[in-house]
């Protein structure tokens, strides 16, 4: 027994030295909020033979998330993120767009001190769309300890030559934003997530499937009014898939289908797939090099660009679509460099893509067959006769589009670029045939002449044009302040005796944007003035003026938003304008479903006179995701 007493004592007391030894040996090698820190010591550490352990421990972090908004192309986010990264900020574009457009996340602070800091230094630059959002996530704090005990938390156990796991996402339950309020929403979007992703490479953020834009509306004209068409319904779905290399590679896949149907009398049915944006990308440090279709956006007036003549146009739905909406993938090869606040932005079109039209029996198509008129013409009973005898050919023979050359400059509260261009008009500009001019002139009739000759009474026309432009943008109090003017050398117009010539343009445009109010309300204006300067009388107008505006205003906690677009032109052969008031549901973002109304209006021979009996009243749902 005394043994035996003995030595249970002497195990005893070898444990007890034993555990005392290995607790003596705990060392802690520090606390880290990001992963890839905790990551980094812990391999410094392992590299010098140590037995090295990571534990992670659930907490809740609070902070303010700084962000610039309303930004309606992910282009000019980008651009406005890449500018922001060369100032130190760690800024980058959340992919999926929200009510007002896309968001430049600027940066998450802890405290209010440095939020602060980070709107002096975004004052600095210009910006006035800045919104602070107090967030709430849950997420882990990582420490690093040499040895593990009984009790601790889950430990993330590596082999010491084991490969860096990629970066984890933190399953984040609630997001949380407001002033004083504090409004939860859950899982409604994946926001919350995209606001933790500091640690994530921002060129592997947006990649994977995504839908740009998807809609279903249903559109119903008061056909009392002598119309023959009193519903005109749409859909679309715009689609890709973006991917990204390591290696500095990077592309998309871009789809598109859109479908119409308009009723009862002119019956349009039709569904068309096309391409959207689709092209492949290398970067280089500060150089892009791009081959494939993008849209391009070049100036800095969102309607009526004068600049921005390389652009594919898409009249398909006239005005009824805002103009982030009514550009078209454009096949191109492209150069992008930035030489520190100068960007030279160099594009050539290896084929020429027209501006998308309608089919000729909608009634957004630029030639009404059955009554005779073409948009902004004045109603005559010769040229009704004319019109609706005759053929219209809008294909075009395969050419290349000519190319351009922007350089812009990214100062501090103000930027400004110009370009050079030799390129196609994208726009149509119908001909008329001169078998068929010819006999108008000998006195053959308007119903009659249409059948002299087998060829298309009118043929679309696309003219080559050298363009010069010049754009600027500042920032005056909470004002934005932008303006642009081009010079194009070639635009086509017709002669009284029915013979197209072209004439030199001047175009120049001024506008601003702010945010009264609050950031939930933003208002943008712009006018502009457009001249022709023939060497002979034509019919076209020579000289026109326009306004344009859009107001939108969130209330009931952004759950709702009220948007009003208008456009109105002016010149001596009369005025017209156009309204579009919306009110939208937005609170199940990024679902939106609205309802709204398309009012037109104008004197003879405007474009709102073509488009009198168009009233629409729609209702729809779209979203982006």
């Amino acid at each position: 027994m005394r043994t035996l007493a003995l030595t249970l004592s002497l195990l005893l007391t070898s444990f007890a030295l034993v555990n005392s030894a290995t607790a003596s040996e705990l060392i802690d090698h520090g606390r880290f909020d990001r992963y890839n820190d905790a990551m980094q010591t812990a391999e410094n550490l392992r590299a010098e033979g140590r037995q090295i352990t990571v534990f992670r421990e659930p907490v809740t972090r609070d902070g303010f998330a700084v962000q610039l908004p309303y930004y309606q192309l992910y282009i000019a986010a980008e651009w406005a993120a890449m500018r922001l990264q060369r100032e130190g900020f760690q800024a980058w574009v959340i992919p999926k767009p929200e009510s007002l457009g896309y968001v430049i996340q600027v940066d998450i602070v802890p405290t209010r001190e440095q939020v602060a800091d980070v709107r002096q230094r975004l004052d600095l630059l210009g910006h006035r769309n800045i919104r602070v959002r107090p967030i709430r996530w849950k997420s882990y704090q990582y420490f690093v300890q040499e040895t593990r005990l009984e009790g601790m938390p889950e430990a993330i156990v590596e082999a010491p030559d084991a490969p860096k796991p990629a970066p984890e996402q933190p399953e984040v339950e609630s997001f949380t934003f407001g002033d004083d309020s504090v409004l939860t929403f859950g899982k409604q979007t994946d926001y919350d997530t995209l606001l933790v992703q500091q640690d994530k490479d921002p060129s592997l953020r947006n990649q994977g499937f995504e839908v740009d834009d998807f809609r279903a509306e249903f559109g119903f004209l008061d056909a009392k009014t002598g119309g023959l068409v009193d519903s005109s319904h749409y859909g679309l779905i715009s689609m890709g898939y973006r991917f990204v290399s390591e290696s500095g590679f990077d592309g998309r896949i871009g789809l598109r289908v859109d479908a119409v149907r308009q009723a009862p009398e002119r019956a349009v049915r039709e569904a068309e797939v096309d391409y959207g944006e689709s092209f492949l990308r290398y970067r280089a440090g500060d150089h892009k090099y791009t081959v494939g279709a993008q849209v391009i956006n070049w100036g800095v007036l969102d309607e009526l660009a004068p600049g921005n003549v390389l652009a594919t146009q898409d009249l398909t739905r006239y005005t009824l679509d805002d103009l982030t909406r009514r550009y078209r993938a454009t096949p191109l090869l492209r150069y992008e460099g930035w030489f520190d606040r100068w960007k030279v932005d160099v594009i050539g079109l290896p084929l020429f893509r027209a501006a998308e039209l309608p089919e000729p029996d909608s009634i957004w198509f630029p030639i009404d067959s059955v009554t005779g008129r073409i948009i902004g013409l004045p109603n005559d009973p010769l040229l009704a006769a004319l019109v609706q005898n005759s053929t219209f050919e809008t294909d075009i023979e395969d050419d290349h589009g000519g190319g351009g050359l922007r350089v812009s400059h990214q100062g501090r509260g103000w930027d400004f670029g110009f370009s050079v261009q030799h390129v196609r008009h994208s726009l149509p500009y119908f001909e008329l045939n001169p078998d068929v001019r010819l006999a108008l002139l000998t006195g053959t009739p308007p119903n009659i002449a249409p059948t002299v000759t087998a060829s298309p009474t009118f043929q679309a026309i696309h003219p080559f044009t050298d363009v010069v432009s010049l754009d600027f943008a500042t920032v005056w109090g909470d004002t934005t302040w932008r303006a642009e003017v081009a010079y194009l050398s070639d635009v086509p117009v017709t002669t009284p005796d029915l013979r197209v010539v072209y004439a030199p343009s001047a175009q120049i445009g001024f506008g601003m944007e702010m945010f009264p109010g609050d950031a939930n309300n933003r208002l943008s204006m712009q006018a502009g003035f457009t001249h022709l300067e023939p060497d002979e009388p034509i019919l076209d107008r020579e000289q026109t003026a326009y306004i344009s505006g859009e107001f939108e205003w969130l209330f009931a906690r952004e759950a709702w938003r009220l948007r009003t677009r208008f456009l109105s032109t002016w010149s001596e052969e009369g005025t017209d304008y156009y309204l579009n008031p919306e009110l939208a549901y937005i609170r199940v973002e990024p679902d939106e479903f609205y309802i709204g109304v398309h009012i037109f209006e104008g004197d003879e021979g405007t474009p709102g006179d073509y488009h009198n009996e168009h009233d629409m009243f729609v209702l729809g749902w779209r979203t982006r995701y």
